[in-house]
């Protein structure tokens, strides 16, 4: 009889603690939140205009959990960690994890990190996409009017191959508003018209609407 009481007590306080454990797993686990220019907060949306088309960028639902080697990221020790993914962004690949201002790019068999953009003037970096391209903090603190709506707060990127710009090399620029993400990008074409250098805007992504869920 006692012994079976005791059975009793022991399976009682494995069913209480059991799932206390599983909790402290899954604190373990780093959540890495948006920032302010670029507010990932799961189940985000912006929609932008191109040409005659709507584009709609969403975020994930969620957080989710991502898993890399410490050696795909070239040694930096995030194993693993929640985060939100964005989808059908013009700078990367669809369904990429946002790393505060920064995306894991798998480049050949590992992956690295590339810093999407900085809010310190002048700030300026290179990264390899295919091709060594470099990117540069234009301007901070802008007020920049997109499809009618004044935002203030902006930066201004610019993003090209090393070595440009020259003839027929392709430009691009990014306008973030802070506390909304990404309200503009372009891409243009350098070009010589008349002996005098000058951008030819190729398309733009204008923000149309969007809603921050945070």
């Amino acid at each position: 009889m006692i012994n079976k009481s005791i059975g009793k007590i022991i399976l009682i306080l494995l069913v209480l603690i059991f799932p206390f454990c599983k909790k402290d797993e899954i604190k373990n686990y780093q959540t890495i939140y948006p920032l302010p220019y670029l507010p990932a907060y799961p189940g985000s949306y912006w929609v932008y205009s191109q040409s005659n088309n709507t584009i709609t960028v969403n975020a994930s639902d969620e957080y989710v959990l991502t898993s890399f080697k410490s050696n795909e990221l070239q040694g930096t020790p995030l194993d693993s960690f929640y985060a939100p993914v964005l989808n059908n962004l013009p700078w990367g690949e669809n369904n990429f994890f946002v790393v505060g201002y920064s995306t894991p790019v798998k480049l050949g068999n590992h992956y690295s990190f590339v810093k999407i953009l900085s809010d310190s003037l002048n700030d300026s970096w290179s990264y390899n996409s295919y091709v060594v391209c470099s990117r540069m903090v234009n301007a901070i603190d802008s007020t920049v009017v997109v499809n009618n709506v004044t935002y203030s707060n902006v930066i201004i990127i610019e993003d090209h191959e090393e070595g440009c710009p020259t003839e027929n090399s392709v430009i691009e620029r990014f306008y973030f508003a802070k506390n909304i993400g990404l309200i503009k990008y372009t891409q243009c074409t350098w070009v010589i018209v008349s002996g005098m250098n000058q951008y030819q805007v190729d398309y733009n992504w204008d923000l149309i609407d969007y809603h921050i869920n945070k």
